[in-house]
Formats: structure tokens, sequence, C-alpha cells
């Protein structure tokens, strides 16, 4: 349905049966199926979001080259976030 990382098991009525993959961690809260469920039934477009170049440095130990060859990280500011928004992260 959604991407190749979450896809629709099961429709019955107004109820769905989806299977979300591990490495999609942002369909792992009632907030990324939502907006995902938005996305696919054409009631959102896309977000766009604008990445810059910062001063934060990231170090990985070349020992996790073998089971994790890429890293990616992200710093973002000025976002307000409730108590349940910080679990839903978690």
């Amino acid at each position: 349905m959604f991407t190749h990382k979450c896809l629709v098991e099961h429709v019955e009525g107004d109820e769905l049966s989806i299977e979300v993959n591990a490495d999609r961690p942002d369909m792992l809260s009632a907030e990324g199926i939502a907006r995902a469920l938005r996305l696919f039934m054409g009631l959102e477009r896309p977000r766009k979001y604008e990445a810059v170049e910062g001063d934060v440095e990231v170090r990985v130990d070349p020992s996790v080259q073998g089971v994790r060859p890429y890293i990616l990280c992200a710093v973002v500011r000025d976002v307000e976030l409730s108590e349940e928004a910080v679990r839903q992260l978690m």
C-alpha cells in the first residue's frame, strides 16, 4: 500500500490490517500510519524538508563498518513537542 515497507493485509468495512517492517520506525506510531494513509488517499501532499549543512560532526567507530556501513543523522531545531509526542518518538 504506502510503500514497499508497509502493506495492507486485510480490509473489512472501515477497518484495515497492515504489516509494517521494522526498518520503518516512522510507521510505528498512530501519527505515522495516519500520515501515510492521508498521503495514500490523496488527502495530503508529501512534506518538503530543506537540509542545510551545519557544524555538527558525527564520528562513527570504524569497527561497526561491517554491521552498519551507512549512518544518517539530523539536528532538528525549533520544534515544540508534547510529552506524548516525545513518547511516540521513543
